[in-house]
């Protein structure tokens, strides 16, 4: 019993370190295609430097530690033992990646192109990349909670240090629009509550497209 447990603990914290770095590099590739692809299309940056740094210390930083304490899952026993070479990240957890990437970056240069395309100004398209980049960070986090199982099937609260970080992050990212002395700092303007939806709905195409990934693994 005393052997399993500590085999238990090794493998939840091996996991744990998978699930932060897979969330870091997921979320900064994002960050990365985001501004290729709007260097390669001839479109002004859609965010700043400013932005991404908030992006990377307020939702990336305290996520990545709150994954890195995420608790044993009830099914972690089930999982097929790891092979003692086997490295932190496995060829699908790349793949997931660059899915991920690839939603954030269409995501989020869906609003800006579509706000730039109808006259807006570039301080309004660029606050819509940011909240939106933002938002996809944050529902991100439950994607990550484990590799392979659906996040409907682990408890939602289980990790209470995951709901602090949402609720922090998610407060400070609300108040970057629309308190007047954090616009300044950030170079952004308030958005509307339809806009607000718009992004929060686009945000958790995230989800269903990465639980259908999910799904469709199971089979090979």
């Amino acid at each position: 019993y005393k052997i399993y447990c500590i085999g238990a603990c090794k493998n939840t914290i091996f996991l744990n370190i998978r699930r932060s770095i897979f969330y870091l590099l997921s979320t900064n590739v994002g960050e990365i295609l985001i501004l290729l692809s709007s260097l390669i299309v001839g479109l002004p940056l859609p965010l700043t430097a400013v932005q991404i740094l908030w992006i990377n210390l307020i939702t990336d930083s305290t996520g990545a530690l709150a994954l890195a304490v995420e608790p044993k899952h009830i099914n972690v026993k089930s999982h097929q033992p790891r092979s003692p070479g086997e490295g932190i990240l496995v060829r699908s957890n790349y793949q997931r990646i660059i899915l991920v990437a690839v939603i954030m970056t269409l995501g989020t240069m869906w609003f800006y192109y579509s706000s730039i395309s109808t006259g807006e100004s570039i301080i309004k398209a660029r606050s819509l990349a940011f909240i939106t980049m933002a938002v996809f960070q944050i529902i991100n986090l439950y994607n990550c909670r484990s590799m392979k199982t659906s996040i409907f099937k682990i408890k939602v609260f289980s990790n209470k240090w995951l709901i602090y970080s949402i609720i922090i992050s998610s407060l400070l990212t609300i108040m970057t629009t629309q308190v007047d002395f954090m616009r300044q700092i950030f170079d952004t303007v308030s958005l509307s509550l339809m806009e607000w939806f718009k992004i929060i709905l686009v945000g958790l195409s995230l989800i269903v497209l990465v639980e259908i990934d999910k799904a469709i693994r199971k089979y090979y």
